[in-house]
């Protein structure tokens, strides 16, 4: 973006900030600064120029701008097709997950009571947990999908009996 600014003797330097911290100075005409919107939040904020001159007289002009990214923003879904809820399970286990992304889904995890096991970072996503490493009894399954933005989707958890 570029500021104007002008003086009777001249301007030293234009100052650029937002919502009052720093972006730049830029000391030559045309005063031009880099704004990569990404780094905020999405919604109102405040850009404020300030021009200097030799003598050090200060003015400044303040706009109110509206950031509107359209990354993406939607979380994958996940669910965990197999084992089912209730269901006895013993030895190596298939856990099996069907995933959904506005995008595409880049890597599923696979959590054993809170624990993470394993990861899939390819489709179809099904993982394997070893059971013979667990105790006699229920344990709770959950997954989590992640897409290239950063965005995580988690499954409803499923109860197994060992």
């Amino acid at each position: 973006m570029q500021v104007s600014a002008s003086d009777n003797v001249g301007v030293a330097s234009v100052s650029l900030s937002l919502d009052g911290n720093a972006l730049g100075t830029d000391s030559a005409s045309p005063y031009t600064f880099t704004w990569n919107t990404t780094t905020v939040a999405n919604g109102m904020h405040t850009l404020t120029a300030t021009a200097r001159d030799a003598a050090g007289n200060i003015t400044g002009v303040t706009v109110s701008v509206t950031v509107s990214n359209f990354g993406d923003t939607t979380a994958p879904s996940i669910s965990i097709t197999s084992p089912t809820n209730g269901s006895t399970v013993s030895g190596n286990v298939s856990v099996n997950v069907s995933v959904a992304d506005n995008v595409g889904v880049t890597k599923a995890e696979l959590y054993v009571d809170g624990r993470l096991i394993t990861a899939a970072t390819s489709a179809p996503f099904a993982m394997k947990w070893n059971t013979r490493r667990e105790t006699a009894g229920s344990h709770t399954l959950q997954c989590k999908a992640y897409d290239a933005a950063g965005n995580v989707g988690a499954s409803a958890a499923v109860t197994v009996y060992k």
